[in-house]
């Protein structure tokens, strides 16, 4: 009785432990993307990263915007297979300030879109601030079934003139396209599943 009520506070943890970051996507950056210039994007379980900098000299001229010749805002491909959805993207920022780390010295204010196959704009975020490290939730509320996406840094409009540099990462959360339980579910189930157990050993007791 003792190794069956293991097996199944087992079984229990094993449910509350799944991590939706289990189902992965896949990936690719074919070369008639932008963001070819510096190099690749890094590619994780559902995370993609990479680095920007940008000053004074890579700007486009008589422009805020970054010249695209000299920036790796890269843009990708995503897969998003059956049976499984996208449900947010979250962002993360580490950046460092190369003149002397005079915060506020300079702004720069990131956009980025999510398209579908025919190029058309399912989301979109144009007011991320990339001075602030750390952080945030890029896109929200997704809910993006199977199909072939790109992730699109559209532009980096920069104000005064300084330097900055920044690696980022970006993590897709995904899920089943089936509802997850709620921990609180996963818990009655639990208790459930321990009292059935209990009830079990009684009986077994009596029986002696």
């Amino acid at each position: 009785m003792k190794i069956k009520t293991v097996l199944i506070l087992f079984i229990i943890s094993g449910f509350l432990g799944m991590s939706v970051n289990c189902y992965a996507l896949s990936y690719t950056e074919p070369p008639d993307l932008d963001g070819q210039y510096i190099g690749s994007i890094g590619l994780g379980v559902n995370t993609v990263s990479g680095s920007i900098f940008a000053d004074a000299t890579n700007l486009v001229e008589g422009s805020s915007q970054l010249d695209p010749s000299d920036y790796d805002l890269d843009d990708f491909y995503f897969v998003i297979d059956s049976g499984l959805f996208l449900n947010s993207i979250d962002l993360t920022f580490d950046t460092t300030y190369i003149d002397g780390g005079t915060i506020g010295a300079m702004g720069a204010f990131a956009s980025y879109a999510i398209k579908d196959e025919q190029g058309v704009d399912i989301a979109y975020n144009g007011t991320v601030d990339v001075m602030n490290s750390g952080t945030i939730e890029l896109f929200s509320d997704l809910n993006l079934g199977a199909g072939l996406y790109l992730f699109d840094n559209t532009n980096l409009n920069l104000f005064r003139n300084d330097q900055f540099s920044t690696n980022y990462t970006l993590t897709f959360q995904v899920a089943p396209t089936a509802p997850v339980p709620e921990p609180a579910t996963m818990l009655l189930l639990g208790a459930g599943l321990i009292g059935l157990a209990g009830a079990n050993r009684k009986r077994l007791l009596k029986g002696k």
